[in-house]
């Protein structure tokens, strides 16, 4: 028999799966809730960027004169990287961990079809959405949506885009099968 207290317990388990399983989908409402932790390439300076995540250890010097900041992540072999250039973040990539909290559709209906899209070479199952005039891009996956690593950027022209990180997303499948 169901007692008053057994009653109230299954209540909270089914809103905690609830609400817990909802919030995944439903957190990002706006362009400004894609960005990670509020940072934005040629906005955030180095300095605030760093009081919030942290200094690292780890950095790179890059050929353009720009330094990474590689910040481990829960996700083996997927590191966040900041870069910085002139005491200003120029370029972000970030990891996600939980691949159930942004799909491709969400990022659709927040700023529109993509102004370029393409392919990655991290895997011949992800594709890419590229924003160039807002500083985006979203590397997803083919079959399901979730996102699984966003990158951020100094907002560009299409054209500037393709002279500059436009490679790193060839527009025809680069893989010989």
């Amino acid at each position: 028999m169901l007692t008053k207290a057994n009653f109230f317990i299954a209540v909270l388990i089914v809103l905690s799966i609830v609400l817990k399983s909802g919030a995944a989908y439903c957190e990002v409402k706006n362009e400004a809730g894609l960005y990670y932790k509020n940072l934005v390439p040629g906005k955030t300076s180095a300095d605030e960027a760093f009081k919030i995540i942290g200094k690292t250890e780890k950095t790179r010097k890059n050929d353009d004169n720009t330094v990474s900041h590689i910040y481990n992540t829960k996700k083996e072999g997927f590191p966040n990287e900041i870069t910085v250039k002139d005491g200003q973040i120029v370029h972000m990539a970030i990891a996600m961990e939980d691949t159930s909290e942004l799909n491709i559709k969400q990022v659709i209906e927040i700023l529109g079809e993509a102004k370029r899209k393409g392919f990655s070479f991290y895997a011949f199952t992800l594709r890419v959405a590229a924003y160039p005039e807002k500083g985006m891009v979203f590397i997803y996956e083919e079959k399901d949506g979730a996102v699984i690593e966003k990158q951020f950027f100094t907002p560009r022209t299409a054209a500037e885009f393709e002279k500059t990180f436009g490679k790193n997303f060839p527009e025809k499948y680069p893989y010989k099968m």
